[in-house]
């Protein structure tokens, strides 16, 4: 019967190692490359004894004439084997391409900006995270003491003890604005982090952390509940 030959496939699936969920974790790496090989490897009894998953960059899909796979070619050794050897997972596959299409694609632009914000947030941090020192001189004092004590002060940050004279008065400026251009950095990373969730989960509120209306996290959690269903329905086909 049907749900006989069903629990039949089940026992051989999860009999090989990692069972069922080994081979879904496999096929899952087609989310981040848009597709998955794993090569399936027989036992001497003709049982599957493995599904051996494969970098997919290494591998090329050879198409016949009305776009099925026929073979699968391993790029770095030009070595051609049948697709009947495999087991393709095709993620976001449009218009009949093989190759299908990661997540990461939709994610990219917002992952780039973030290190590129994140390089211009240590870069600010380095020059205006510590204030400047100011010292207050004697007007008797030459230019050549002025000098030096400027290039002490100027390595102060990495100096752990300064002596001066009693008629030397040290302070610190720390000039307005400072805290809210760390601010806007901060701003920045929060709201591209929320892309980068929105991109791959298609919602962000499950991820984020942030509160919120009980309305706005159940829909938030109903889109997620939705890709995941999706997602197993098109892992099961």
């Amino acid at each position: 019967t049907q749900y006989g030959a069903a629990a039949i496939v089940e026992a051989a699936l999860n009999q090989i190692p990692g069972g069922i969920a080994g081979i879904v974790t496999g096929a899952l790496e087609a989310l981040a490359m848009g597709y998955a090989v794993g090569e399936l490897v027989w036992g001497a009894q003709g049982q599957l004894s493995e599904v051996r998953w494969h970098d997919p960059r290494r591998w090329q899909f050879v198409s016949d004439d009305y776009g099925n796979i026929v073979e699968l070619q391993l790029r770095d050794h030009g070595l051609y084997f049948p697709r009947e050897a495999f087991v393709v997972y095709s993620y976001q596959a449009r218009y009949g391409n093989p190759y299908g299409e990661s997540d990461l694609m939709g994610a990219y632009r917002p992952w780039s900006q973030k290190d590129l914000v994140q390089r211009m947030w240590l870069s600010a941090l380095d020059r205006f995270g510590a204030p400047i020192p100011v010292a207050t001189v004697p007007l008797t004092w030459t230019q050549s003491e002025v000098d030096s004590l400027s290039s002490l002060l100027a390595k102060l940050q990495n100096e752990s003890a300064l002596v001066v004279t009693n008629d030397v008065e040290l302070s610190t400026a720390l000039q307005e604005g400072r805290v809210e251009p760390a601010r806007a950095f901060h701003v920045a990373s929060e709201w591209l982090d929320t892309q980068i969730a929105r991109a791959i989960l298609g919602q962000d509120l499950t991820t984020n952390g942030t509160g919120g209306s009980y309305a706005l996290a159940k829909v938030h959690q109903d889109v997620l509940n939705q890709w995941i269903a999706a997602l197993r329905t098109d892992l099961a086909e």
